[in-house]
């Protein structure tokens, strides 16, 4: 992230985000591939990747088929060495305002995968 120039405390208090044109963009293409998936209602496909309990997919299948997501934007990331999270804003279906989501992507073997996906419902 080149600037990130907030209105407040908050994550979703933001006025400007200005993303670096040059970074690397492999961790948001598997962020984005997952969304798509999920939005496309391929949850087994989506989650096939992600390292969670029977019990926790089946939470996030349930979320996702009462609360579908219709579209998001990036709005920080964050890299480490061989993780990047990824945080992402999305319209609340009421448009009442919007949540955030976050996804952990990790490099293993020189390829980026899935590693966790957070929202709340």
């Amino acid at each position: 992230m080149l600037l990130n120039i907030q209105t407040g405390p908050y994550p979703r208090d933001w006025a400007l985000i200005v993303f670096n044109p040059l970074r690397k963009r492999a961790p948001e293409r598997v962020a984005e591939s997952f969304l798509e998936r999920l939005r496309s209602g391929e949850y087994d496909l989506a989650l096939s990747g992600v390292h969670t309990s029977a019990e926790v997919r089946q939470s996030i299948v349930q979320g996702e088929s009462r609360a579908p997501l219709t579209r998001w934007r990036l709005i920080e990331r964050k890299d480490n060495a061989n993780v990047s999270v990824l945080t992402y804003a999305f319209p609340f279906q009421n448009n009442s305002g919007e949540g955030l989501l976050y996804i952990g992507v990790e490099r293993i073997d020189g390829k980026w995968k899935m590693k966790y996906y957070d929202r709340m419902y």
